[in-house]
C-alpha cells in the first residue's frame, strides 16, 4: 500500500490491520478515489498495483493474512498468502483472472459473504495480469513450473 493510501484510511480512522475492516476500507478508499492513481499507473506496473490493491489483504510481502489457514470469527477463510507458502500457484491464470475480476467466496466459509472482492471495472485485464507477473516473483521454480504446467492444460 503507497503511503498516501495508509495515510488516508489512518485519516479515517481505521487500522487497516484489522482483518474485519479491510473490505470496508478497500471499498471506503476506492469510493473516495484514493486509489485513483494506481488505476491509473502504468498498466506493466504490477508491484504497484499490488501494493495498492492487494497488500491490505494479502501482505505487502504475499504473506497472508495471519490467521490463515484458521477461519476468522465469523467462521470464513482469511486472505491466503500469495507467496511460497500460499496456494496461488496451484490456480491457473485464468482461474486467478476470473477470481479476481468476479470476486471470490471460500466453498468453506460459515457465511455467505464474498471474501475476495471483485475488480472489474476497477482494474484491467492487463494490469491484473501485471500484479500475477508480480505474485510469480514469490514463488520457487518448481511452483512456476507446476503453474505454468496448469496454463497449457487450459
Amino acid at each position: 500500500m503507497n503511503r498516501l493510501t495508509q495515510h488516508r484510511l489512518e485519516r479515517l480512522g481505521k487500522t487497516y490491520g484489522n482483518y474485519r475492516a479491510r473490505p470496508v476500507l478497500l471499498a471506503a478508499a476506492m469510493l473516495f478515489g484514493v486509489l485513483h492513481s494506481a488505476v491509473m499507473a502504468d498498466e506493466s506496473a504490477g508491484p504497484a498495483l499490488y501494493q495498492t490493491f492487494c497488500a491490505v489483504c494479502h501482505g505487502s510481502a504475499g504473506e497472508g493474512d495471519p490467521l490463515w489457514p484458521k477461519p476468522n470469527d465469523l467462521g470464513d477463510m482469511p486472505a491466503p498468502p500469495h507467496n511460497t507458502s500460499g496456494h496461488t500457484w496451484r490456480h491457473s491464470d485464468a482461474d486467478l483472472l476470473n477470481m479476481t475480476l468476479n470476486g471470490h467466496r471460500d466453498p468453506y466459509n460459515s457465511t455467505d459473504y464474498q471474501t475476495m472482492p471483485a475488480f472489474r471495472g476497477i482494474l484491467t485485464e492487463t494490469q491484473i495480469e501485471a500484479i500475477f507477473e508480480h505474485l510469480k516473483t514469490l514463488w520457487t521454480d518448481k511452483q512456476l513450473a507446476a503453474q505454468a504446467g496448469l496454463n497449457r492444460a487450459e
